[in-house]
């Protein structure tokens, strides 16, 4: 007889991972990817506020330099910022935004192509999917940052 608490629920509760790393790192995405998307935007905006945009880049190298897989975040910021800026230039036909696009882009292939037998320091359950573990770090990540953001911009 199946067990249908297993089937409905999955194996949800139990922990991804028992590194500490890997929680670490988990955290400090949405910190380092918001940082930067908030630093380049301001440094190649209309209005170049250089001061805000170095604020948030010295955030994203010091939300850089505490995690443990670097190329883990920095790759996912390049392919974000790489589509973002296609999807600006089809929109908007701005050609400062398909440079961003281009060179953001370079950078993601040399990055991926580089990491072509990259294996991550810390091991992770097998099966993937989604636990209740990671989404809390994750919230609680993204949340923390936007409040940071908020008292930030408002002082």
């Amino acid at each position: 007889m199946p067990d249908w608490r297993r089937i409905v629920i999955g194996d949800v509760f139990e922990l991804p991972s028992h590194d500490f790393n890997y929680y670490r790192d988990l955290f400090l995405f949405w910190p380092f990817f918001l940082t930067a998307i908030v630093g380049v935007t301001t440094l190649f905006g209309t209005k170049h506020e250089y001061r805000l945009s170095g604020e948030c880049l010295g955030l994203a190298a010091i939300c850089l330099f505490a995690a443990r897989e670097r190329v883990m975040l920095v790759g996912v910021s390049l392919g974000y910022m790489c589509v973002q800026g296609l999807i600006y230039f089809l929109v908007k036909r701005d050609w400062s935004a398909f440079a961003i696009c281009f060179l953001s882009g370079v950078a993601f292939l040399l990055l991926v192509r580089s990491a072509k037998g990259y294996k991550l320091s810390y091991r992770i359950a097998k099966g993937g999917g989604t636990h209740i573990v990671s989404i809390l770090v994750g919230l609680s990540s993204f949340l923390l940052t936007l409040g940071v953001f908020h008292y930030w911009l408002t002082r």
